[in-house]
């Protein structure tokens, strides 16, 4: 198959899986040759990814969402799934014999942990870097009533929370970007 011929391919899987409910989404690994890459919130917690890459491979997997803490923990492929929505819109394919993905990881747990409702939610941790900052900006200001080593100590300490409390906000703006639901 042609490079524009597969490119044309793609943009119409692509086109298909977004009526069906796929989105984009930001924060996704990108593998070599990925053409695109489509999600989709499915029943009890689950999403469904599917990848198109430039060669015309399609990879398709379900797992846990992002907005739970075991998200990383447990994965499966989709074929059958993603097969189905090929069928269902008349697009052809060509099914590999054998399919190179992973075995599955782990079982689906029981129950899953919330992200927005757990104690490492961002805002908890906005709250650290805000006190945190408060804290620092205090010892900078009581510095320079301290004489010798202990002047040094707590401008040091008063700069070293501050740092932190910067990178802790550019890592909370980060989540929650990686949180927020899809358009």
């Amino acid at each position: 198959m042609e490079l524009s011929t597969v490119k044309e391919w793609l943009e119409r899987v692509k086109k298909v899986l977004i009526e069906e409910g796929f989105h984009h989404t930001e924060f996704q690994h990108l593998k070599p040759g990925q053409y695109f890459g489509l999600v989709k919130d499915l029943p009890r917690g689950l999403q469904m990814h599917v990848r198109g890459f430039v060669d015309g491979r399609l990879e398709a997997e379900i797992e846990i969402s992002r907005f739970y803490l075991e998200h990383p923990s447990c994965k499966r492929p989709a074929i059958r799934e993603l097969a189905k929505i090929l069928d269902k819109h008349g697009i052809e394919y060509h099914e590999e014999k054998i399919l190179h993905f992973p075995r599955p990881l782990g079982r689906t747990p029981k129950s899953l942990t919330d992200w927005r409702r757990s104690l490492i939610h961002p805002r908890v941790y906005y709250l650290i870097a805000v006190y945190s900052a408060f804290l620092g900006g205090i010892l900078l200001f009581i510095s320079p009533r301290s004489t010798g080593w202990q002047e040094l100590v707590l401008f040091l300490a008063g700069l070293l929370l501050i740092s932190v409390s910067i990178g802790i906000l550019i890592v909370v703006k980060a989540i929650e970007k990686a949180l927020k639901p899809p358009c």
